[in-house]
């Protein structure tokens, strides 16, 4: 069950009858969530193990998506790879779709065509001050430009510095 943190108000006893599935099912139900620390979520929370995953880093993602341009056909420079994985902020999808698409028009991908096409489109990541305060916090949290953390700590500014305080 994909986005169960964007259950709205339209979809009312939708929670309740996902507790129900969940407690009468003899199989696992996946549930996915951007935001787990959502108030919709606060009862479901209690009937489900917390997989946290994180993503990728630039060099593992870069590293995939040439294995993947090798295998279909695809000309590329391995620091493009690195590029693309760092624009895209991990999202696998959308890099495969800017490689599917650059690829139709280029015999080869390279680093300045990857700066070039993505300079013009990039993605916002809009997300809770919980999370926030987890990545500046977090494993790779002292990796983070300063750039980075400014615009975690400023993804809600009222509270962020509480959580932090």
């Amino acid at each position: 069950m994909d986005e169960v943190d964007g259950m709205s108000a339209g979809d009312r006893g939708g929670v309740a009858d996902l507790i129900a599935s969940i407690k009468i099912s003899k199989i696992p139900i996946v549930c996915i969530c951007n935001d787990r620390y959502s108030q919709k979520l606060k009862s479901l929370v209690n009937y489900c193990l917390l997989l946290n995953f994180r993503k990728p880093t630039k060099q593992q993602m870069g590293k995939r998506l040439m294995e993947i341009a090798r295998k279909e056909g695809i000309q590329a420079q391995e620091n493009a790879m690195e590029e693309l994985a760092e624009r895209v902020h991990g999202d696998i999808r959308m890099a495969l779709n800017h490689l599917q698409y650059m690829s139709l028009s280029q015999s080869v991908v390279k680093y300045d065509d990857i700066r070039l096409r993505l300079n013009s489109s990039s993605k916002d990541e809009d997300i809770s001050p919980f999370t926030a305060v987890d990545k500046l916090f977090g494993f790779n949290g002292g990796r983070l430009r300063m750039d980075e953390r400014i615009d975690l700590s400023m993804s809600d500014p009222d509270l962020v510095p509480l959580i932090i305080q």
